[in-house]
């Protein structure tokens, strides 16, 4: 397999697909798309609102004062922190700016990785996932060497797996010349503690979105977080005035009140998730793959494909994530993301109609 290219590494493709079909993005449900199904915080668009008049300013150069809040909040040096326009920024400018010998995947998992990897013109050494899709830690383990650079999405996209942040903890200890990017921009949706509580690991990077948990994907925030020396080495990745006025507003405005929203959607995920998992595991041959995340996995039976059902229910104004482009999955592979009940049921609906319809 080629692997993705930037035209189709993603789901969340709503502006372009809607484009295509002549519609307002507001027509269509978005199931692709892994952001917090409550939307983006009421509070949070009205002080937004407030603070319109701000595009006229330039942003503030290093994000300090943004840089500072995030430090204080999670009881570190601001030295330790870089804020870039989303993750993204950070995960294509890494492998070359770290100066990695080697970049190692474990597969299936975010695309973007690879296609930062391959940009870099950097050698890529990707390790196959067990059979349940369960992450070995062991069997990475016994791939990695001095110099390598690891890409590890924790909880995992598009599997929803998650590793225990201190079996991770001693798994990055145990490799001590090879460096670690841990994403866990998806970490907010569960109540495992982050690798920013407690000790950083000397030879570990953690990347930290607001994109995903507070859906705010338009604005692009994203933290780059590591011990001390290894971020004086990297501050020439951050653009001057790399990110935006209003995504520094919004990140200070949620550092100090973005919890009670998370909380929101932790209670509504813990009530909904297992409600939708029941209908969906009910569902004649669906493979449903177990994880821990609002979006969730599954592979359709034989005589099916993710193309076709993604077709059938973009026909319904819904959009899927055909998995077929990751890397260890297969053209029968699709992820949805959870959002409103009326929603969820309309796909059920529409995924129920297609697996009978043959």
């Amino acid at each position: 397999m080629n692997g993705p290219s930037l035209s189709h590494a993603h789901g969340g493709n709503i502006i372009r697909i809607a484009a295509e079909l002549g519609r307002r993005p507001a027509d269509l449900l978005d199931m692709s798309s892994n952001l917090s199904p409550l939307g983006p915080p009421p509070a949070l668009l009205d002080y937004l609102c407030r603070h319109i008049e701000e595009i006229g300013y330039l942003p503030e150069t290093d994000s300090r004062s943004l840089r500072e809040r995030f430090a204080q909040h999670h009881r570190l040096d601001w030295r330790q922190v870089l804020a870039g326009s989303g993750t993204t920024e950070f995960i294509f400018t890494l492998p070359q700016a770290c100066g990695a010998q080697r970049v190692v995947i474990p597969q299936p998992t975010y695309g973007d990785y690879t296609l930062a990897c391959r940009q870099a013109g950097i050698p890529l050494k990707e390790i196959a996932a067990q059979a349940s899709l369960e992450p070995s830690l062991n069997d990475i383990g016994q791939h990695l060497k001095a110099g390598d650079l690891v890409f590890f999405c924790n909880p995992n996209n598009p599997t929803g797996k998650l590793v225990p942040t201190a079996r991770l903890r001693e798994w990055i200890a145990a490799h001590p010349q090879t460096l670690f990017v841990i994403d866990e921009s998806y970490l907010p949706f569960c109540a495992e503690p982050s690798l920013l509580h407690g000790d950083l690991p000397a030879n570990g990077l953690v990347l930290c979105s607001y994109s995903k948990i507070f859906a705010i994907a338009g604005l692009r925030l994203g933290f780059l977080v590591g011990p001390a020396p290894i971020l004086d080495r990297l501050h020439h990745l951050v653009r001057p005035s790399g990110v935006n006025r209003l995504a520094q507003r919004a990140g200070e405005y949620l550092i100090e009140h973005g919890e009670p929203y998370r909380q929101e959607v932790l209670k509504f995920l813990a009530t909904e998730r297992p409600r939708f998992l029941a209908a969906l595991t009910a569902l004649p041959s669906l493979r449903v793959i177990p994880g821990e995340m609002h979006y969730i996995l599954c592979r359709l039976p034989e005589g099916h494909t993710a193309g076709d059902l993604a077709q059938h229910c973009l026909a319904n104004g819904v959009i899927i994530r055909n998995c077929a482009n990751f890397t260890g999955l297969d053209n029968q592979h699709f992820r949805i993301s959870l959002k409103t009940p009326e929603a969820n049921d309309r796909f059920l609906s529409l995924l129920r109609n297609h697996l009978t319809a043959r």
